[in-house]
């Protein structure tokens, strides 16, 4: 399989992009040529993080990638491998990687997720599937799209024809309760589980999933796809339904239609 990276922003864009959405498209392309160039060589070195899975030579080269596209921001930045704070209020959330277990088995479902925080709220959101070539980006107010085609939740209703991914955070009590929630979901749902929040994020914002059950993922993983799925028409809260409030990391996506059936499902499972 070659990699298929789109190689314009025109490619991608949708009109009335701001400047902040082309600068996310073109460092999401930058680690994504990186990316594509590794995917199919022999297997870069794996180093293990301390209990947070596994993190090539392939994620910090695109980490570098995307932070020389950036370096002329003001933004600052939160990434998976820099690290960074999440105090600041107008702040890049980054991971260069993210599925980085499936790269390193040259599974091509891995993604760059880039999203941008601006006064303290989620603005805009870039996944790219670099194998695949496809572009997934929102901002606010400007809808969700996948290489110039305008993105919609899907509309299903029913449970017992819902698929839903759900994944979890490398803390045993996060892994706990995802194994709850996988089975009470396994009794009535379709459940998967692709090892990239950001693509699965991203398949729900195009209509390809119905909902999204985090227990423990970190921002960088969900930021941008959270801001697709709005964009998209679909719903983010917490395991209990309230508003998602900017940190916690018990969080459900949805295409709105079946968010009180997940909400029902597994509120009982967040942590007090």
């Amino acid at each position: 399989m070659l990699c298929l990276l789109p190689m314009k922003e025109s490619d991608v864009l949708p009109a009335g992009s701001s400047n902040d959405l082309r600068l996310a498209v073109s460092a999401a392309q930058a680690a994504g040529a990186v990316i594509c160039e590794r995917f199919h060589a022999e297997a870069s070195t794996v180093h293990r993080k301390d209990g947070k899975g596994e993190v090539t030579e392939t994620d910090l080269a695109a980490e570098a990638a995307i932070f020389d596209v950036l370096s002329g921001s003001d933004h600052g930045i939160l990434s998976e491998e820099a690290g960074g704070t999440h105090e600041n209020a107008d702040l890049w959330i980054i991971d260069p990687v993210d599925g980085t277990t499936n790269f390193s088995r040259r599974l091509s479902l891995c993604a760059v997720s880039i999203g941008l925080r601006l006064g303290g709220q989620l603005a805009l959101g870039v996944i790219l599937h670099p194998v695949t070539g496809e572009v997934y980006l929102a901002e606010r107010g400007l809808g969700a799209w996948k290489n110039q085609q305008r993105l919609h939740v899907a509309t299903t209703d029913d449970p017992s024809l819902a698929v839903i991914y759900l994944t979890h955070g490398y803390a045993v009590e996060h892994r706990r309760r995802y194994g709850e929630a996988l089975a009470r979901f396994a009794e009535t749902s379709y459940p998967r589980t692709f090892g990239s929040t950001a693509a699965e994020l991203s398949f729900v914002a195009a209509g390809a999933g119905d909902g999204w059950i985090c227990s423990g993922d970190e921002l960088w993983d969900f930021a941008a796809g959270m801001v697709l799925v709005e964009e998209a028409g679909g719903r983010v809260s917490d395991w209990r339904g309230a508003d998602w409030d900017g940190q916690s990391t018990f969080t459900i996506v949805s295409n709105g239609a079946i968010h009180d059936f997940l909400t029902d499902t597994v509120s009982d499972l967040q942590p007090v």
